[in-house]
């Protein structure tokens, strides 16, 4: 694959390939997103690439809570980071769904036998992107000592932190208070972007069932 992106230097797809390989395969997160971002480059309207990024960064959360998912409180950095790749990832998945609304996104960089195979079929895989990260960035949450899971009235305050309701609750050092602080956008839009994938899916499976 490596050698057929030095042969096809505009083929996106081997790119998008190679990225896939190094994420699902490799567990590669920092290789994959090389190639996930040239592919991106190369076919920057493609809502099929564009989930492909959005997978690279949510593949490293979900590692990541897979294997500290029984730690106590999770680090101030790594919160910092994760929540990061949280909106990068949710970033990427909106932007594949608004692509597949156009036209265009699956023709592009697509061989011109293939140009039709856009109108046979409609990308879902943003929205179930963005509510598997919407649910890791939940899982996060938990791992604090703001929001952990344990705690019934924490997660009364994180439902309403959520659902813009309410505010971030202190703690001793105030640490991270700072770093939700810088995440406001994500986090508060959180119960408002899952509700709106829901409902699309509830739309979409509505509207396939009366076409049958």
């Amino acid at each position: 694959l490596i050698a057929g992106s030095d042969r096809f230097p505009q083929n996106a797809f081997i790119c998008q390939a190679l990225a896939r390989h190094f994420y699902i395969k490799e567990k590669n997160f920092s290789t994959a997103l090389v190639w996930a971002n040239l592919a991106k480059r190369k076919a920057p309207k493609n809502s099929y690439i564009s989930d492909t990024l959005g997978q690279v960064y949510k593949s490293e959360l979900k590692q990541w809570l897979g294997k500290n998912k029984t730690c106590g409180n999770i680090s101030v950095d790594d919160l910092a980071y994760f929540l990061e790749v949280a909106e990068k990832a949710s970033k990427a998945f909106k932007e594949s769904q608004n692509q597949s609304d156009s036209k265009d996104y699956g023709t592009e960089a697509w061989s011109p036998q293939n140009s039709q195979r856009r109108y046979d079929t409609f990308n879902t895989a943003g929205f179930f992107g963005e509510i598997e990260v919407g649910l890791d960035t939940i899982q996060l949450l938990q791992l604090t000592p703001l929001f952990h899971k344990e705690n019934e009235i924490s997660k009364e305050s994180m439902a309403e932190f959520l659902s813009g309701k309410g505010t971030i609750l202190s703690d001793p050092k105030g640490e991270y208070c700072v770093v939700l602080s810088k995440f406001t956008s994500l986090l508060q839009n959180l119960h408002s972007d899952l509700e709106r994938c829901f409902h699309f899916f509830g739309d979409y499976y509505g509207f396939s069932e009366t076409k049958e």
